[in-house]
């Protein structure tokens, strides 16, 4: 269930395995809230999170847009998603 100030988050491949979970809904506070705060929050949750989620090749989609860094602002609504890096043929 998603609330008026709720994000979406998505755990794409070995990620979800991993955590145990493809997808959440979190209340953001209403106050600026970046991705580095969202990975902050959710490292909170364990060192497999921590270790996981602050590695330097995990990927983060800000609705569905690659983002490069972690000073992007998220508002309620916006959908973050984090993904390992894929390799293609």
């Amino acid at each position: 269930m998603s609330d008026i100030n709720s994000i979406k988050v998505l755990y794409f491949a070995s990620l979800g395995e991993e955590f145990g979970i493809a997808e959440e809904h979190l209340t953001i506070p209403r106050v600026p809230f970046h991705v580095s705060s969202l990975k902050k929050l959710l490292s909170a949750r364990g060192e497999q999170w921590k270790n996981r989620l602050q590695a330097s090749n995990i990927l983060c989609a800000v609705n569905q847009e690659v983002q490069q860094g972690e000073d992007i602002q998220l508002n309620p609504g916006d959908e973050i998603a984090f993904f390992p890096p894929v390799t293609g043929g």
